[in-house]
Order: structure tokens, then sequence, then C-alpha cells
């Protein structure tokens, strides 16, 4: 469990194991897929080689932000 900044929330929110769609190792640091408590889908970059935990996207579909 950790948490997450949510902006339609406007606060810290926890995600939990089963909110997790999938992990991707990138050379920027760890993705990880979620839903975020409000239902929306967001992406999180974490850690050694992110430097920091920060939502990359929140509330856009993977396919929609790549276009």
């Amino acid at each position: 469990m950790f948490a997450i900044y949510c902006p339609t929330r406007g606060s810290n929110v926890l995600i939990l194991p089963s909110d997790i769609i999938a992990l991707r190792n990138t050379e920027h640091g760890t993705e990880v897929h979620l839903t975020c408590a409000c239902t929306e889908p967001a992406v999180v970059l974490t850690g050694k080689r992110a430097g920091t935990t920060r939502v990359l996207r929140h509330g856009v579909p993977e396919e929609a932000s790549a276009a």
C-alpha cells in the first residue's frame, strides 16, 4: 500500500495492491499503472532511477496520452 496525490480529490489517497494494473520497468524508473481511488486511470513513476515518486498521468487513458 502507498499513497499518491489525486488532483480530482485534492488530497493524497491510498493505493492498494488490488488497484495496480501493471508494472513496467523503464530507463527512468518503474511505471506503476493503476486505478486511483477516484476511479480514474493513473501512472506513477517510482524507483531508484526515478529519484522520487511522482504521478505521470492521472485521468487520461494511456491510449489517449500516447496520441
